[in-house]
């Protein structure tokens, strides 16, 4: 699992020698491929970054990123290939946020830092059959889905200082609200509203720390009724206050 920044996470007209994905758990950015045509990566998105293959990945700027990250080596990588284990052809897939697949990341690392030597070969395995288990959750959304899911992570992120309304980024999106919540939980496995809410937190955090603002400006800023709103908020979501959370830092 890696934490990163704008500064530090961007990575520009890269090429590996090895097979690597990163599945996003947190934050947004941008994948461009080697002919620099752009997409919007967002939680839920596995990006692969294909051996020989230029690309950069740029995440966004005042994003506070969190993804899980897997790599093989180039013989692995063309054997599981050949087996069509993963697509190849397409670096950015879209599975959804999956509390599933996040547990099971989360029980392989702490198998793979308790294994023995003699242990390494199932692990191997283990790692394969994640990517295979990816690869099928990216089938069970088609195309217009990952369309749908892109623009309302988008405008969602676009609307996280402003307070509009789910129900006119619905209506942005040619459908009426309850059609959009549905939709929209169905493919992240959390409502439209717990998503702004999150993005929000995450938000204030990166104002608290980088910003040096005052709760109580964070609060106007990011469209809370009062200081006292997004502080009740701030520690439902972290269980700290965000005063708590700046000493803590």
């Amino acid at each position: 699992f890696y934490a990163k920044d704008h500064i530090n996470g961007t990575q520009r007209d890269i090429a590996f020698h090895y097979y690597g994905g990163l599945y996003v758990i947190n934050g947004t950015g941008t994948y461009i491929d080697q002919d620099g045509e752009r997409q919007k990566i967002y939680p839920g998105c596995f990006v692969q970054r294909i051996p020989l293959r230029m690309h950069s990945t740029v995440i966004d700027e005042s994003c506070d990123w969190l993804e899980f990250y897997i790599c093989f080596g180039r013989s692995i990588y063309e054997f599981m290939a050949d087996l069509e284990i993963f697509n190849n052809k397409q670096p950015v897939l879209h599975i959804g946020k999956s509390q599933k697949l996040l547990n099971n990341l989360i029980q392989y690392m702490d198998d793979l830092k308790n294994s023995a030597n003699n242990e390494l070969n199932s692990m191997l395995f283990q790692a394969m059959s994640i990517l295979n288990d990816i690869n099928h959750m990216s089938k069970n959304i088609d195309e217009n889905e990952n369309s749908f899911i892109s623009s309302a992570c988008q405008k969602l992120n676009e609307n996280i200082n402003i307070g509009v309304s789910l129900k006119e980024i619905a209506l942005d999106l040619n459908m009426n609200y309850e059609t959009f919540r549905k939709n929209f939980t169905k493919a992240m496995n959390v409502s439209p509203m717990q998503y702004l809410i999150t993005e929000r937190i995450n938000q204030s955090k990166i104002m608290l720390l980088d910003g040096g603002l005052k709760p109580k400006d964070v609060a106007t800023t990011l469209g809370y009724t009062d200081e006292f709103a997004f502080i009740k908020q701030f520690k439902k979501i972290t269980s700290t206050t965000p005063t708590e959370f700046l000493k803590r830092q």
